[in-house]
């Protein structure tokens, strides 16, 4: 099977972006840092399924850098755990 040249210039470009991406949030960019959480979350891209742990630990960086939509993520995801245990309880 044939790969299309202009599918095989895209796939070079979204390599080149994710490089790009994993470089900015190894620096402690804090918008990188929440895009690769996001990817965590839903393993796109990078491992091929959703790693909760990892995209949280992306967010508490972000966080720590100051991202705000990284802040709000995390409450979300801690109040989502909280409701979990309570309805469990």
């Amino acid at each position: 099977m044939k790969t299309n040249p202009n599918e095989k210039q895209k796939r070079k470009r979204r390599n080149k972006k994710l490089r790009k991406l994993l470089k900015a949030a190894g620096m402690g960019k804090h918008g990188a840092l929440y895009d690769v959480g996001i990817l965590f979350q839903t393993g796109r891209k990078i491992c091929g399924e959703p790693n909760l742990a990892a995209a949280a630990e992306m967010m508490r960086d972000a966080a720590a850098a100051g991202d705000k939509r990284a802040e709000e993520w995390l409450r979300d995801f801690y109040f989502d755990d909280d409701a979990a245990v309570q309805a469990e309880a």
